[in-house]
């Protein structure tokens, strides 16, 4: 067992060359096959604020329950049907473009609304966001009337790729490198050049 790690190491530096190409490969794969997809976000935080305005310092708990139901509710009515058809009329996109990977949910808080629409297009799925979030702010009084909608943030937009692409490209990779590592493996243990440093060691003993 002892001589057939020596034709190993004899042959280790193919294998990190191998390792390296295959990376190099993955990355090649990743970059110019495997579609990019880009999700674009804006947070919304609710506050239902009853209190007097000379005493902001003070956070009653029914202001902050209300707020939490209102944020619950505001996610329905964002995600609803209705205003999805209102923003696609307002930025000129069909309505199969707006909810195609629309979604709204909450943030790290309750009170925090999360509006997201992920595609392949960069430019879309920040229109959608934008579209949706004016338009819902827009009508907002007539919802919640009183009720403070802050948007914490403009629409930022992120790359994402689907898990199911690049678990495929990994595994298909994967496979490939354990398959010729294997190959090259036991090439190196069977050829003469293997079988001369084996027996060179059998005498060095």
């Amino acid at each position: 067992m002892q001589k057939k790690y020596v034709v190993l190491i004899r042959f280790s530096w193919l294998i990190l060359i191998i390792a390296a190409l295959s990376a190099a490969t993955a990355y090649y794969i990743y970059t110019n096959t495997v579609e990019q997809q880009y999700e674009a976000r804006s947070s919304l935080y609710v506050f239902k604020d009853t209190i007097d305005s000379r005493d902001k310092q003070v956070i009653i708990y029914n202001d902050l329950l209300a707020s939490e139901l209102i944020a619950t509710d505001s996610r329905n009515i964002i995600a609803s049907s209705a205003l999805l058809n209102r923003t696609a009329e307002k930025i000129g996109f069909p309505i199969g473009y707006v909810t195609d990977g629309f979604a709204v949910r909450s943030g790290g808080s309750a009170r925090i609304i999360v509006v997201t629409s992920t595609g392949l297009d960069y430019e879309r799925a920040q229109t959608i966001v934008e579209g949706a979030v004016t338009t819902f702010l827009d009508e907002s009084e007539t919802y919640f009337p009183g009720v403070s909608f802050e948007r914490l943030d403009d629409v930022i937009v992120y790359q994402v790729s689907s898990n199911v692409q690049i678990y495929m490209v990994a595994a298909a990779i994967l496979g490939a490198c354990i398959a010729i590592g294997c190959i090259l493996l036991v090439s190196a243990i069977a050829n003469p050049r293997g079988r001369m440093l084996k027996n060179s060691h059998r005498s060095d003993n």
